[in-house]
């Protein structure tokens, strides 16, 4: 691996750039569940008519979706394009367009 593909962490040990792309999801996760709690929070305090908590719930949800995208563009950016099972398997298509492709075989068939 070059230098270029290195970078130095704040405890001075050395992270590779791999390592790096493989924790921002970790980190995103962490994002969108504190998301999710705020958003919970935020339903509670409307319920209870907390106008000025909800407000300030709703402006961390907000926040903590802004880190998510921040997060998930460095990503992008350190590792390009990420890929998933579902796109690195042959059979990715999905079952109603294989389906459609073999019923219209079938009626050009008659």
């Amino acid at each position: 691996m070059g230098e270029a593909d290195r970078r130095t962490s704040a405890c001075g040990r050395r992270l590779s750039v791999v390592a790096l792309g493989n924790l921002i999801p970790r980190v995103n996760t962490g994002f969108s569940f504190t998301r999710f709690t705020l958003l919970l929070d935020r339903l509670i305090f409307v319920r209870k008519r907390d106008l000025n908590s909800q407000r300030h719930a709703m402006t961390g949800a907000t926040w903590m979706s802004s880190l998510s995208l921040v997060s998930y563009l460095a990503r992008v950016a350190l590792t390009g394009t990420h890929s998933s099972a579902a796109t690195d398997r042959a059979s990715a298509q999905p079952a109603w367009a294989s389906s459609s492709i073999t019923c219209t075989d079938a009626c050009d068939a008659r």
